[in-house]
């Protein structure tokens, strides 16, 4: 099933990302306690609605995620924020 990116960024937002608009995308970072974290990832302002394979497995290194299905499930939902707190932790990310 296709994620959109619309989905993607409400995905994110419920789950502590903030948007930072200040560069050329759309930068999300996620925040942790009040502070910004050094996980994030981006969105093109090009055209096309749904995010392809390729873009999933970038994501994945910038989210800090060990697969490509944690990216999926972080953004259709079924990964909490506790769950992505916890794999963050885990890797001495936050």
């Amino acid at each position: 099933m296709p994620i959109t990116k619309r989905n993607a960024k409400r995905a994110l937002q419920d789950k502590g990302f903030k948007e930072d608009n200040s560069r050329d995308h759309d930068y999300w970072f996620f925040y942790h306690n009040g502070k910004k974290t050094n996980c994030y990832t981006y969105f093109s302002h090009g055209s096309g609605r749904d995010i392809p394979r390729t873009i999933i497995k970038k994501m994945k290194r910038e989210l800090q995620l060990d697969t490509d299905q944690q990216v999926r499930d972080l953004l259709n939902c079924p990964l909490s924020m506790d769950e992505l707190v916890a794999i963050l932790s885990s890797k001495g990310y936050i």
